[in-house]
C-alpha cells in the first residue's frame, strides 16, 4: 500500500522565512558595497518601478511626470 504523506502546514510560513532571509541578506550587502545613501536611492528606485508597473495608470503618471521635468534638469554650463 502506498502512503501519501499529509499536507504541511508550516510550509508557507518557511517560504515567507526564507523569503525575507534572502531579502535581509541583499539589503545588507547593498548597504555595505555601496553606502547607505546609494542603498537607499537604490531600494526607493526599485520600490517605485514596482509600484508603477503594479497598474497602468501610476506608470502613465511617472512618465508624464518625468517628460515634464526633464527640460528643468538642465547642466549648468554650455556645451556650445
Amino acid at each position: 500500500m502506498i502512503w501519501i504523506a499529509p499536507a504541511r502546514t508550516l510550509q508557507p510560513v518557511l517560504v515567507v522565512g526564507i523569503a525575507l532571509a534572502a531579502l535581509t541578506t541583499v539589503i545588507g550587502a547593498l548597504l555595505g558595497f555601496v553606502g547607505p545613501l546609494r542603498a537607499t536611492a537604490a531600494l526607493l528606485g526599485i520600490a517605485l518601478a514596482i509600484w508603477a508597473v503594479s497598474d497602468l495608470e501610476h506608470g502613465l503618471w511617472g512618465t508624464i511626470l518625468i517628460i515634464t521635468l526633464l527640460p528643468f534638469g538642465t547642466m549648468p554650463f554650455k556645451f556650445v
